[in-house]
Formats: structure tokens, sequence, C-alpha cells
């Protein structure tokens, strides 16, 4: 029986085809972690769905799964429902994870047992790939919106990585929530532990 995955990376895509190589090549190549890639195909009418396939078989970490369109919420539910790691990461379509994201993560969530959610830093790049600016939301920022009462979340959507048990106690991305399902998650998830964040850029994002 293979070994169960520490990490299960979730991610949507739809139309993603020519994002897809520099994100996959991101996960992949993560060293020294345990993971499985799941991805949930929303519906896609390029060769998103038949290149995901092919990937998955050279390698088996890639699990790939298909829906009809139904947007971003349900495709994330769709995905975190198939993951068996003891945390699960997000990761967007045509976004990178850094070298050594899910090692750092992992390693920060494991030495601080309150916590539920990891982030860290995040490069935002253009069309051309060109630099923009980062984002970089520390934990002194979150505990200072915490304390005012106002919800502030992570950097970027895609740099989180949570411990699945959190995750699933706290109920999970909700249908209802068509857009901002990542705030009404978060905001769920801070009743159950800390928000930490690794203070580096680990994810890079491109805006189109």
């Amino acid at each position: 029986m293979p070994e169960r995955p520490l990490v299960s990376v979730v991610m949507a895509a739809c139309n993603a085809g020519g994002g897809l190589q520099t994100t996959l090549e991101g996960i992949l190549g993560q060293e020294n972690i345990s993971l499985e890639f799941i991805v949930v195909d929303d519906g896609s009418t390029d060769r998103t769905f038949d290149e995901l396939r092919e990937i998955a078989g050279r390698d088996q970490r890639v699990k790939v799964f298909n829906q009809e369109n139904r947007g971003l919420t349900a495709a994330l539910i769709h995905g975190c429902q198939k993951a068996v790691g003891e945390f699960i990461a997000r990761q967007d379509a045509g976004d990178m994870s850094l070298p050594g994201r899910f090692l750092r993560q992992v390693d920060l969530l494991k030495s601080t047992p309150d916590t539920v959610i990891c982030s860290s830093f995040v490069e935002f790049r253009g069309p051309r790939d060109e630099y923009l600016y980062t984002a970089a939301v520390d934990e002194a920022e979150l505990q200072s919106a915490g304390a005012s009462g106002v919800l502030l979340g992570p950097s970027h959507h895609g740099s989180v990585m949570m411990r699945r048990d959190a995750y699933e106690a706290a109920g999970g991305y909700r249908r209802e929530f068509y857009f901002a399902q990542d705030l009404d998650l978060w905001s769920r998830l801070a009743e159950r532990g800390r928000h930490v964040v690794v203070p580096e850029v680990l994810y890079r994002a491109r805006l189109e």
C-alpha cells in the first residue's frame, strides 16, 4: 500500500493550458516532502483536462478529477474531499510555488501546534512575467486586525497551507460562497487556532 502523503496540494483548473507547465514544475519539483497533487478540472473546453491526464500518467502523485463548470468553490470542495494528507495546501493554476515552500510551511505548522493555517509572503507578476509588487501580510498585521475586529486574510489564497483536521472541523469551503470562499473559511478557522506566516516569498502569483 502506498505511503500516505504528508501534504495534499489542491488546485482548480479551467482552460488553464497556457500556465500549467510552470505550475506543475513548481509543485512536482518540491524536495524532501511527500505530496499528492489533486487537480479538479472545472469543465475546461480546451486541452487542459487531456494535458493533466497525460501528466498524471507519468507521475502517480498527480490525481485528476473532472466536473461540469461550477466555479472555484465547488472545485475546491471536490478536491479537498479527495485529500488524504495531514495538511492541505492551496495552489492556483498559472501561479508558482517556489522551491522549499511546502517544507517550510510544514515545519512551521509542526513546531507551533496551536496553529491551523500557515501562509507566506507573495510576489505578484504581470502577464509578461514582469515584477509588479510583493504582498507581505505578516503575523503582527493579522493579530492587530483581529484585535480590532477586522478579518484580514493571507497575502494570497494560493499561498495557504491548512491542517486538514481543522479544515474539516470548520466545515471546509461552503458552496453558498461562490466568491469570497477564502475569507469565509478564514473566519471559521480563526476560531480554532492561530494563523502563522513564513516571512519569505514562497509563492509567485500571476495577474493577467
